[in-house]
């Protein structure tokens, strides 16, 4: 996430405890989410063969939660979208979920 994104997001969160009505607050996510989406577009989602700092500022950012290495070698790093492996610092497997 940008630092451009980041103030745009605790602008939007500080909305929900300042007195301004619903329909700003949705119109401000709304916006932010397509802005979200163009930024996502200009940096690519994860691949096979990217290095962790590739990972790290492409479109999934920062993982969840990084689980320990699995008998492989790889250690899978989770995100909402759904799990990369990564080897030796660069990414061997991409799982998505499908919804």
């Amino acid at each position: 996430m940008t630092k451009s994104e980041r103030s745009l997001l605790i602008a939007i969160v500080g909305l929900f405890f300042c007195g301004f009505n619903a329909s700003a607050r949705e119109d401000m996510i709304a916006d932010w989410q397509i802005e979200l989406f163009k930024s996502c577009q200009k940096t690519a989602a994860p691949s096979v063969g990217m290095t962790e700092a590739e990972v790290l500022v492409s479109c999934w950012g920062k993982p969840k939660m990084i689980a320990g290495v699995n008998p492989a070698g790889e250690s899978q790093w989770n995100y909402r979208q759904g799990f990369l492996y990564l080897k030796d610092g660069k990414v061997t497997r991409v799982l998505t979920w499908r919804y």
